[in-house]
Formats: structure tokens, C-alpha cells, sequence
């Protein structure tokens, strides 16, 4: 299985004509920038065709689509990804954490069945809070996309790292200019700064630190107050 990752949005736009690019079942990641922003109220109500012209593009294919993009519903703003799996919308996943920013955030973590194994996504800062690589990687997700509308930079590069180790699934990261995927033991398999990218991925687990986990561990932490005095 190929992911494919596209970080221009003139590439996007012209993706539906490259002949002999896709396999069924491959995974398209459309980073943000490169995919219109679109309005909740105004899709639903038929019109606009954000949905449309993505789930024709993941039909025809037979692929699995992620795009990422910034939705607007009443006034409010969310840096999203839309899941399409070979023509049909699984859901939309929200960044769910921030420490700054005009962004509202999304309230739930998801997960994608998709024939490429099952998804997990992560938005912007969520990548800061491992507690959301982990939920995911608990709840079973076999590999983790991570979308950003930034830079790619040392910071986040350290924290997607340690997300693949310690969740050990593989961890497929597009910034605004750049890919870079580690295995599920933190070695690195890609890191491109290519406008489009074609690469192999294979679907495996290293789950030593979640098979060892000791549930008793965390259901029995104990307070040991001080006594009084200074």
C-alpha cells in the first residue's frame, strides 16, 4: 500500500487527471492549504461541493482520502480533516487541544475503519498532549496520521517521534511544506519536502509498552498528604 501526501494546492486540483498513480486502497493525505475551506451549514444545504468533489475523486480512485482544511459552523472556526473512505465520509476529526490561538476546538478523538487500517488522526497542537497518541493507540488505532498548518520544526518533530515509540504504530506527519513518517519504532521512513509524494508504507505493529501497561498501576494511584505543620 502507497501513501501518497500533497502539500500544493494546484497538484490537488489537478490530482483527479494523474493516470496510474493510485492503487485501490491507497491513502491520499491532502495537507492543509492545498483543499478549500468549507462551511457546515452551507455544505449541508447543498450549496457548495466541497463533499461532492472529494468523495468523486475518492470513488473513481477506490481510495482513502484525508483532507485537511479549516470548516467554519456560526461564526466559529476549526482546523478539520474529512476521512473519505473510496467515495463514502466516514466523519471529520477536529484539533481538540491548544494553548493559543483563535481556533475552537473539537471535544472528541476519533478512529477510520478503512482498508488501509484503522486511523487515527491527530490536528495541530494535539501532538503536544500525548495523552492523544495513547487514547488512540489504546483504542486501536494502527497508524497515526498527523496534519499541521504550520512549520514543520524540532519541537514537534520530537513529540511525533516519541508518539511512534511509545504507541508503536506508525506515525505519518504533512506540515504546509513538508512529510516526514517514523515506523513504529521511531526510525524515520520519509522526510521530503517534495510538493507531492509517493511512498511505501507497511501496516505493523510494535506494541511492547502497550501490552505491558498495568491498568492496577493508574486505577490505584495514591495522595500521600503532608501532616500539618510548615
Amino acid at each position: 500500500m502507497n501513501i501518497v501526501t500533497v502539500t500544493d494546492k494546484r497538484i490537488m486540483d489537478e490530482i483527479g487527471d494523474y493516470e496510474g498513480m493510485f492503487g485501490e486502497g491507497d491513502i491520499l493525505i491532502a495537507g492543509f492549504g492545498t483543499t478549500d475551506d468549507f462551511n457546515y451549514i452551507a455544505e449541508f444545504d447543498g450549496r457548495t461541493e466541497y463533499f461532492k468533489k472529494y468523495i468523486r475523486l475518492s470513488k473513481e480512485k477506490k481510495i482513502i482520502l484525508i483532507c485537511a482544511t479549516v470548516s467554519r459552523l456560526m461564526g466559529r472556526y476549526y482546523h478539520t480533516a474529512a476521512v473519505i473512505h473510496k467515495g463514502t465520509v466516514l466523519g471529520v476529526s477536529d484539533q481538540t487541544h491548544k494553548t493559543h490561538s483563535e481556533l475552537t476546538l473539537g471535544n472528541s478523538l476519533k478512529l477510520y475503519e478503512t482498508d488501509g487500517g484503522v486511523l487515527g488522526i491527530l490536528i495541530g497542537e494535539d501532538i503536544f498532549f500525548p495523552e492523544c497518541p495513547m487514547t488512540l493507540a489504546l483504542c486501536g488505532a494502527e497508524r497515526l496520521i498527523y496534519l499541521s498548518n504550520g512549520q514543520y520544526n524540532k519541537e514537534t518533530d520530537a513529540m511525533l517521534k516519541a508518539a511512534a515509540i511509545f504507541c508503536g504504530i506508525s506515525v505519518t506527519a504533512v506540515f504546509l511544506d513538508f512529510t516526514v513518517e517514523y515506523t513504529n519504532r521511531g526510525m524515520k521512513n520519509v522526510i521530503e519536502s517534495e510538493d507531492l509524494l509517493i511512498f511505501e508504507n507497511v501496516l505493523k505493529r510494535n506494541d511492547i509498552y502497550l501490552k505491558c501497561r498495568r491498568q492496577i498501576v493508574y486505577d490505584s494511584i495514591l495522595v500521600n498528604k503532608r501532616n500539618g505543620g510548615q
